[in-house]
């Protein structure tokens, strides 16, 4: 799946489900991949998918993300949208970081890639921050955002609990991340009718999760579940195709995971 054959790479599992690479990709092999091109390139060689046109597609899910935040928050706070200290980690251009101001949030984000600090400086005037997750003061943020950004974590332990002790009472951390092998991927490798050429995309994730396997590692950490899912994302015009994806989802079947969480 991730044309790792005659490579150096290797996926392996352990005992409690979860998939990682191994080895793991090096430092200096990630400034490699999060750079101009990862967020430029439409001929798609560092990334699946062009960066700019994925992120405007998921305009509509990060304000639906934003709804559902806004719901919980009002039933565990005293709720007042412009008191809510908000966090995008992972915030690539600052378009989440956007539209959460927009709404009034006092929000702000992280960002490794240097490229992406600046390319939100010069989208909206967002500076965003290059500190890293351990930097973060404690006890600041009602809500945490990952978007496709926690299977990139090369320790997620220790940033849940980084990312744990950053949150207030109660405060929300929403994860969203990749199924990578997917009951439907599977189906078309044995078929086929998948194959992809091996770059640095294929090893820029160390750790492949399942709904499971994530729940597990959140509710063991000292978060508590509020919403799991797993789903695919699909066009809405297709309503066959939707309505086929939310039936595989009862049985956790998709490629896609979305959790929200709330801290112990």
């Amino acid at each position: 799946i991730l044309a790792l054959q005659n490579t150096d790479y290797n996926v392996l599992k352990c005992k409690c489900g979860i998939r990682y690479l191994f080895p793991r990709i090096e430092d200096n092999e990630l400034d490699k991949l999060y750079n101009e091109e990862y967020f430029e390139d439409q001929t798609a060689n560092s990334t699946p998918e062009y960066y700019r046109d994925t992120v405007k597609s998921r305009y509509s899910k990060f304000n639906e993300c934003l709804d559902k935040l806004e719901s919980y928050l009002n039933k565990t706070h005293d709720f007042q949208v412009s008191n809510i200290k908000f966090l995008d980690i992972g915030a690539g251009t600052g378009d989440m970081v956007q539209l959460a101001r927009a709404r009034k949030f006092q929000a702000e984000g992280l960002e490794y890639s240097e490229y992406g600090v600046k390319a939100a400086l010069e989208k909206f005037n967002i500076q965003l921050s290059n500190k890293s997750i351990s930097e973060l003061e404690s006890d600041t943020y009602h809500v945490i955002h990952t978007n496709h950004v926690f299977e990139h974590f090369n320790d997620p332990i220790k940033e849940l609990r980084e990312i744990r002790r950053s949150l207030k009472p109660n405060g929300i951390l929403y994860i969203e991340v990749p199924r990578q092998f997917d009951l439907i991927i599977r189906i078309k490798v044995v078929l086929g009718l998948y194959s992809r050429e091996f770059s640095i995309h294929s090893i820029h994730n160390p750790y492949f999760y399942t709904q499971k396997s994530l729940t597990n590692i959140l509710t063991n950490n000292g978060y508590s579940i509020i919403q799991a899912k797993t789903f695919t994302r699909s066009e809405k015009k297709d309503k066959f195709k939707n309505l086929i994806w939310r039936f595989l989802s009862v049985f956790r079947v998709g490629n896609i995971i979305e959790i929200y969480a709330s801290k112990k």
